[in-house]
């Protein structure tokens, strides 16, 4: 490490380097759907997994029954006692309040022929304002001679805005119950788009339970990222400055490549990032046309990179509707180069160096620098540009 780079900046370095950041958990479809906090499109989700739809069991109907008999508020032979193909769900059940003169609605009644339970749910908002003597009445007025249930399913256990008599379900008690059951209850039907949207829904409610596991950092690492805002900020001027550094760079040794060749040709640039974390900076020479471009890649491994734990290769990408000559001829050549006159400047990396990318119209090299440095890796690239306009865009392969 460079002399200049003062003590506190190491101490700085060092600690960075003991922080764990977890993954961000994979969103489900209802999140993504933009609406999964409120509460009508989560009520609504709800009733379609209780039964609502003749398409879809009511699993979620008897993790709910499981998650009351757990409480003790059934015996858990309800389950086994209910006739679940005679289940009815309704979204939006109103009763009229002759005090106010309007309609009080109750957000969900499911009823079988062995109960009719009632269900509040709340996601976001209180229950102080609900009228439960109401829904109470809404629910003898359903049951008959069956048993009436009642429950509030909210994300939390929270109960102090609910009345004594309506036991508050939690999601996460919720989807325990669920998943429990899960297996069991897929074995009865044949596999359809319901158990994965079952599953999907499962996840959401997980998510609305538990809102912390949306963020990446604890409550330790947001404490050392505010302390040292003003070095992780320069820490990214840095990172930043490094990697126009190394386009330009690269830049410069594609153009002088193709200078010492006769081309004066512009050079267009982008940079992105690969899916396994990978750095490209990618290069096109004008008069190569279409996607046709030579990429200087590189990425972080510590035990393999000789210089600050980089690693660097390069690849060349051909597109077939602007070279000169067949890719199937091309790819014959750059195979018997490397087999057989190897250049000093870049190595094969196996077997599996060059491949077709985009229903064939792309022919694909990717090569390794002879010298595992960030000279070694220009020099390659300007080896490999070369070759490329030697060969795919001059007449003579």
């Amino acid at each position: 490490m460079n002399s200049s780079i003062t003590d506190d900046f190491r101490a700085f370095l060092a600690q960075l380097e003991t922080l764990q950041l977890s993954t961000p958990q994979e969103p489900n479809f209802f999140e993504l759907g933009g609406l999964g906090y409120l509460e009508n499109p989560v009520s609504d989700l709800m009733a379609v997994f209780m039964g609502r739809d003749p398409h879809c069991p009511p699993w979620l109907s008897k993790a709910l029954i499981g998650c009351l008999s757990a409480r003790g508020f059934v015996d858990s032979s309800l389950l086994d006692d209910t006739d679940w193909s005679s289940i009815t769900v309704e979204r939006e059940c109103a009763i009229r309040d002759e005090e106010t003169d309007s309609h009080k609605r109750l957000d969900i009644v499911i009823a079988t022929n062995t109960f009719v339970l009632g269900i509040e749910n709340k996601v976001l908002s209180g229950a102080s304002n609900n009228p439960f003597d109401i829904y109470d009445r809404l629910i003898a007025q359903r049951r008959e001679e069956r048993l009436a249930l009642r429950c509030v399913l909210r994300p939390t256990t929270y109960s102090q805005d609910v009345p004594s008599s309506w036991p508050v379900i939690s999601y996460a008690e919720l989807t325990d119950s669920a998943l429990a059951r899960f297996g069991k209850e897929l074995n009865k039907y044949p596999f359809s788009k319901w158990q994965v949207f079952y599953q999907e829904f499962l996840q959401h409610l997980e998510t609305l339970a538990h809102p912390e596991s949306a963020h990446t950092m604890n409550p330790e690492t947001v404490k050392f990222a505010t302390e040292n805002f003003h070095l992780l900020r320069k820490a990214g001027e840095v990172l930043a400055q490094l990697e126009s550094d190394l386009q330009q760079e690269g830049k410069e040794a594609v153009s002088a490549a193709l200078a010492c060749r006769g081309q004066e040709s512009a050079l267009r640039t982008a940079v992105h990032q690969w899916g396994d974390g990978t750095r490209a900076m990618r290069y096109y020479p004008a008069h190569w046309g279409g996607d046709s471009q030579v990429v200087l890649a590189y990425f972080e491994d510590i035990e393999r990179a000789p210089e600050g734990g980089l690693c660097f290769y390069v690849n060349a990408y051909l597109d077939r509707s602007y070279v000169k000559h067949p890719l199937e001829e091309l790819q014959a050549a750059f195979r018997h180069k490397m087999e057989h006159a190897p250049a000093h400047l870049f190595v094969s990396a196996g077997e599996d160096f060059t491949w077709y990318e985009s229903k064939n119209r792309l022919l694909t090299f990717s090569v390794w620098p002879a010298i595992s440095t960030q000279s070694g890796a220009m020099a390659a690239l300007a080896s490999l540009a070369t070759w490329v306009e030697l060969n795919a865009f001059q007449s003579a392969a």
